[in-house]
């Protein structure tokens, strides 16, 4: 009976000694790992270009270019080789400089059936671009901003249209050509860029 006794004790003082021992914490779970961010895609470049080189049976050279952003286009005109003084300066209806007198070339881009004018004026033909100033070296330069032409696809665009030089100053008045005179150059106007010139070849050197 006493032996029995002490078994009971030991097995409660087991158990109680189990109950009051410090229970063992478990490892916190590892948090998950954060997302990675996502990439950002670049903006898209919004603007659209296009570009003429001038052809002349005269000796002028040049390159126009055409950049549309916001819902603006951005002309600009590097020339050479022309007389000192204001010239007429126009984009034309039809993209064909193939006549010696570049009439092939149609009349002003005019997509609106406006009078001739100024470009600063309320109502002119799309394809009024005023006049581009020669210096005595022949050279000239013109940066000018319309609302009224587009390079992206539409009724105003210029794709398919033609750059025309005058030999004379535009009186932006007389209708409906502003008493410009004859076309001295002419260019296409395409899609892109303005292609780059090579530089010319070096010259060979004089043989011994």
């Amino acid at each position: 009976m006493i032996r029995r006794s002490l078994f009971v004790v030991v097995l409660f003082s087991a158990a109680l000694v189990a109950a009051c021992a410090p229970k063992e914490e478990s490892a916190p779970e590892p948090a998950p790992p954060a997302p990675a961010p996502a990439a950002v895609a670049p903006a898209p470049i919004s603007a659209a270009v296009a570009h003429a080189v001038l052809q002349s049976t005269s000796g002028v050279g040049g390159t126009v270019s055409f950049t549309e952003q916001g819902g603006t286009v951005t002309v600009e005109a590097h020339l050479t080789g022309v007389t000192a003084g204001d010239h007429g300066f126009h984009v034309h209806e039809t993209g064909d400089c193939s006549s010696a007198d570049y009439k092939s070339a149609g009349g002003h881009f005019n997509p609106t059936g406006a009078p001739h004018g100024a470009p600063s004026d309320a109502a002119h033909h799309a394809g009024d671009l005023g006049n581009i100033a020669i210096a005595a070296d022949g050279s000239g330069t013109l940066s000018i901003s319309s609302a009224m032409l587009s390079v992206a696809p539409g009724p105003n665009s210029v794709i398919g249209k033609a750059v025309i030089v005058h030999e004379k100053a535009d009186d932006m008045k007389t209708q409906p050509t502003g008493d410009a005179g004859g076309r001295i150059a002419c260019g296409v106007i395409e899609a892109g860029v303005v292609p780059s010139v090579d530089p010319a070849p070096a010259a060979a050197p004089p043989s011994s």
